[in-house]
């Protein structure tokens, strides 16, 4: 993937060579409509589907890539499609037509969906020359939060409902399924200022807002991605926010500044932080932990390090939740590939998943001190204990808040996949964790198999292990073990080669992943300190 420096750097590309919207349809209307408030008049619109070329839209004309290709060739084409995470293959294909045609720049990677908000707020939203001296002083402001604990997990393994516990503690700032922040602030946020830096901050909000649009999935549950439901599995649009709001509660984190600009990443984690619980009209205490649920999977702890500047946090903690391999691979593949048959998941995640199930990033590599795991077992079946305890470890009381899975203080239900169906939940309900028979997806060969691969770090963190270790064995012997294919990887195989029409060896690649375990891990590996239950 390209980066676009910005909506506004696209916006000045097309007055100075055109610009030409690719996709007749519901997004080519609303990419009309952005680029009008910024008075930039799209050429023409081209499309794939023979019965629109010839025709108008919107009063331009529609045109094949090959037209465009002759006769606007310098333009800037933007895909106009839904930006279903789910599924990207639409994007992609259209990203491959543009390529064909050498008509694609950096500029075709915009995104519209995540600039909605301007279609309901308008683009006077900022003002170039902000006075920042009048703006009030935040309730919240970035320079008074200096502790953050990193969330990241095992893919399937509770991190989100772990989020739900914390949320609204009264010492726990939460930007709720934020995702990683860094590429973006690394690739764009760091360059710009202004009115500028302000539009792209917020387009990292999309998902957040209330919109007009919000009943679009790309639009509406962008970041919430149908984990935040009622009952009735319905979204509960109540947490989202106003986006007139927010650009106020962004602002107040500039005052005083001469000019606005971010000065580092962790600069704008707080930032971020801070403005988006102002809207939530919180109580203020007197210390605060930011709680940056990056949501990685198989993600270093001593990664996150290099991105903060030094002194910039009194206290960075790295909390990573687990959960028993075996269980926690039947689950993703039950849920991820035969269910949902998700093939974004399937094929830029799995592999991340395969090497998480073997623990190699909760090994001690480093001298870290900072980095604690929670089992999501412990959180199930010894709820007070492990909630006290991850207290302690923060220096922060219990709370009645945290009895209850909420987002932003509503509360929240999760879809879970059981025999009679999805069944939605609440955190009290112990079904994930009580299967224990996976014949369905895994023969048992399989199982076997990988509770021998996962032998170190089944015993590291507590979880029972009734086969030998797969180190016990000579190397010829573990060839022999592991020449049959594991069934459960054809299954992602399967969807990848009919998806996405590629040829692929997955199994190889998980051959390779376990092969190279097996030649590293040894008994005397060391793992990260894990939060104990305690009495209460």
């Amino acid at each position: 993937m390209e980066w676009h420096r910005s909506l506004f750097d696209v916006i000045k590309k097309g007055k100075e060579n055109g610009l030409v919207l690719y996709g007749a349809g519901f997004w080519g209307c609303l990419g009309y409509e952005l680029f009008a408030m910024f008075d930039l008049d799209p050429i023409c619109y081209c499309d794939d589907d023979p019965d629109k070329i010839g025709i108008e839209y919107m009063g331009k004309p529609v045109y094949s890539l090959e037209k465009c290709a002759v006769e606007h060739r310098n333009a800037v084409f933007i895909i106009c499609v839904d930006d279903n995470v789910r599924d990207r293959t639409i994007r992609q294909k259209m990203i491959r037509n543009l390529k064909k045609f050498q008509l694609y720049s950096s500029n075709s990677e915009i995104h519209l969906a995540y600039y909605v908000f301007l279609l309901d707020t308008g683009k006077q939203l900022f003002h170039r020359n902000i006075d920042l001296n009048s703006i009030k002083n935040a309730d919240y402001k970035w320079t008074e939060l200096n502790k953050i604990v990193i969330l990241n997990h095992m893919s399937n393994s509770g991190s989100f409902y772990l989020e739900q516990i914390m949320d609204f503690h009264p010492n726990i700032l939460c930007l709720p399924l934020s995702g990683p922040f860094e590429r973006v602030y690394q690739k764009r946020l760091r360059y710009l200022e202004g009115e500028e830096l302000l539009i792209e901050i917020m387009a990292q909000m999309t998902g957040y807002f209330h919109s007009k649009f919000e009943d679009i999935y790309c639009v509406g549950q962008h970041h919430f991605d149908g984990y935040c439901v009622n009952k009735d599995g319905k979204f509960v649009k109540e947490l989202l926010i106003s986006p007139v709001q927010f650009a106020v509660k962004l602002m107040e984190q500039f005052r005083g500044e001469k000019v606005i600009r971010l000065k580092s990443y962790g600069n704008f984690l707080k930032i971020l932080f801070a403005a988006y619980n102002n809207c939530l009209a919180r109580g203020k205490q007197d210390s605060h932990w930011l709680l940056y649920h990056m949501h990685e999977v198989n993600f270093s702890p001593d990664e996150i390090m290099k991105q903060f500047n030094e002194g910039e946090f009194e206290r960075i903690e790295n909390l990573i939740i687990i959960r028993e391999p075996v269980q926690h691979c039947y689950s993703w593949i039950k849920r991820f590939v035969i269910q949902q048959k998700n093939i974004n998941a399937a094929d830029k995640h799995f592999l991340n998943v395969i090497r998480s199930e073997l623990g190699e990033t909760l090994e001690k590599r480093t001298e870290l001190n900072n980095v604690k795991v929670i089992r999501f077992e412990d959180l199930k079946n010894s709820f007070m204990g492990t909630v006290h305890s991850l207290c302690r470890w923060l220096d922060i009381p219990f709370n009645d808040s945290m009895l209850q899975t909420t987002t932003n203080g509503h509360l929240i239900y999760f879809p879970a996949n059981t025999k009679e169906g999805v069944k939605y939940i609440t955190g009290a309900d112990k079904t994930a964790v009580k299967n224990k028979i996976f014949i369905d997806v895994f023969p048992v060969w399989d199982e076997v198999r990988l509770n021998m691969l996962y032998a170190n770090f089944k015993n590291a963190y507590g979880y029972t292990s009734v086969v030998p270790n797969i180190k016990y064995f000579e190397k010829k012997d573990y060839e022999i073990i592991m020449e049959q294919k594991f069934e459960f990887v054809d299954l992602v195989e399967d969807l990848l080669d009919r998806d996405l029409q590629k040829n692929l060896n997955i199994n190889r690649e998980v051959s390779d992943i376990y092969m190279q375990y097996y030649e590293h891990a040894n008994d005397k590996i060391e793992y990260y300190e894990c939060i104990q239950p305690v009495e209460v």
